[in-house]
């Protein structure tokens, strides 16, 4: 399981062709609103999705892949169909992402339009499920 309980995220970008999906909580400035500093962002991407329900913001989130107790509605993917079920939890709600794998990057980035490429490098890999 990998927390980032801390953060605020939203989905930032996705593309039907690749079926990629990225879920960032981005840079916050210390005079904004007097939150906090957080002086990079988080991008959570998850390729090869199949499956996506959760709602555009999070606040505060853990991703656990389940294995067992799988839910009836996805009861037709198999271990064997490449595809992982990821149990995403934030503010008490559970919502699932199926997917072949996910990463979780830190970068400085500022420029937004960076994802256009869908191949990013970070500065650091903070979990990789791949």
């Amino acid at each position: 399981m990998k927390e980032l309980l801390n953060r605020d995220f939203r989905i930032w970008a996705y593309t039907v062709s690749h079926s990629f999906l990225i879920i960032r909580s981005p840079m916050i400035y210390k005079d904004v609103d007097g939150h906090e500093s957080a002086p990079y962002n988080i991008d959570i991407e998850f390729s090869a999705v199949e499956y996506l329900d959760i709602p555009k913001s999070l606040s505060g989130i853990s991703i656990n892949e389940i294995k067992d107790r799988i839910p009836k509605k996805f009861s037709k993917y198999t271990s064997s169909s490449g595809l992982k079920i990821y149990e995403i939890k934030s503010n008490a709600k559970i919502y699932y992402i199926l997917a072949g794998g996910y990463r979780i990057g830190k970068n400085e980035w500022e420029l937004e339009d960076r994802i256009s490429n869908m191949e990013l490098e970070y500065d650091e890999i903070l979990a990789s499920s791949i």
